[in-house]
């Protein structure tokens, strides 16, 4: 029997993040944090989503796990968004396991444009298509060798054990699925604000319609601290955190970064709205660590004319003692890949 739970491990631009929650009772309800645990990497580790300095990812991935006091070796991880081709397959309805998978390396080798030897895919059935019930819906993703081979190996280095290689934006829809109510618009955006960059995701059920990246994030921030206040980067990067902005900051270089951060978020619906190709969003949420800084989901609302609200995927979750409430408030929204790869179950 395999493991009861993974540690879904969320390899970002600034910081390692690690959670492991506890399966209910079936299997697919979560409501208890048994591990959480988050490193910062040093800066230019990780720069544009590519791993620089392997020695120090190995490092960072090794103390995330001694922090959390998790025994669990078994680990999701994800690649990248941009480094993934989805595609959805409509197939028979009436295959078999075996016709299955014939026929989705069939249409993967149709599909995909590098040759299957160079790639890893995988898939998953989805259901009975709406506009034809003898067919269903196959979602197929694929990645490079090379990428999904790099990050195995730098966990496995780290003493880890890859049990699922996810992406990015499923892991997204992986948390809001686990945490969206009966009664909530099923076609929405979420905007994953980084350290590097901004992610834009638009998903309907279990399904990634769209998703773009935008280069411009939350070291923006930290940036400005840094020439405005004289800060090293590290000290830049806690008062950010922590928001304790020096004399003027939330006046001046927070209030920049919010109206900049705006016209990127603003920009993106727009481009996607001309694009008329998906579905009207109908409720917009912020993740990544930014979003839990004050006045950001205030900012970005008062200029848009869809609801918007923070994902916040532990809020009200039981967790550790040692975890506080306000730091699961704080945290929350920075852990929603590496809760939705936490929910992953391996095959």
């Amino acid at each position: 029997m395999g493991p009861k739970s993974l540690l879904g491990i969320d390899i970002g631009t600034s910081a390692v993040k690690l959670l492991e929650l506890e399966p209910g009772s079936s299997g697919n309800d979560f409501a208890r944090i048994k591990s959480l645990s988050v490193v910062p990497l040093p800066e230019g580790a990780v720069e544009g989503k590519q791993i620089i300095d392997p020695d120090a990812v190995v490092a960072a991935l090794a103390e995330v796990v001694k922090l959390s006091g998790s025994s669990v070796r078994s680990v999701a991880a994800a690649v990248s968004g941009v480094t993934a081709i989805t595609r959805i397959l409509k197939l028979p309805a009436n295959l078999s396991d075996r016709e299955m998978e014939t026929e989705v390396e069939f249409e993967a080798d149709k599909k995909i444009p590098q040759p299957l030897d160079e790639i890893r895919y995988d898939y998953d059935v989805l259901g009975l298509s709406e506009a034809d019930p003898d067919t269903v819906d196959v979602l197929l993703v694929a990645s490079r060798e090379d990428v999904v081979g790099e990050l195995t190996s730098i966990l496995e280095l780290a003493g880890l054990k890859p049990a699922v290689i996810d992406v990015e934006s499923y892991a997204i829809n992986h948390c809001y699925n686990l945490v969206r109510h009966d009664g909530e618009p099923e076609c929405v955006g979420v905007i994953d604000i980084g350290a590097s960059s901004i992610d834009f995701h638009v998903m309907k059920g279990e399904t990634v319609s769209y998703t773009r990246e935008y280069n411009f994030g939350g070291r923006a921030l930290t940036r400005a601290l840094q020439g405005q206040y004289g800060l090293s980067f590290q000290e830049a990067e806690e008062v950010k955190l922590e928001g304790n902005w020096p004399s003027g900051a939330r006046e001046g270089v927070v209030q920049d970064f919010l109206a900049s951060l705006t016209q990127e978020v603003r920009g993106a619906l727009q481009i996607y709205q001309a694009a008329g190709k998906g579905e009207k969003i109908s409720h917009l949420y912020l993740a990544g660590g930014c979003a839990a800084m004050p006045g950001v989901e205030k900012a970005i609302g008062e200029v848009l004319d869809i609801p918007v609200s923070v994902l916040n995927p532990l809020s009200g979750m039981k967790h550790p003692r040692r975890v506080s409430g306000t730091s699961m408030e704080m945290m929350g929204p920075a852990m929603v890949i590496a809760c939705g790869l936490a929910t992953r179950r391996p095959d």
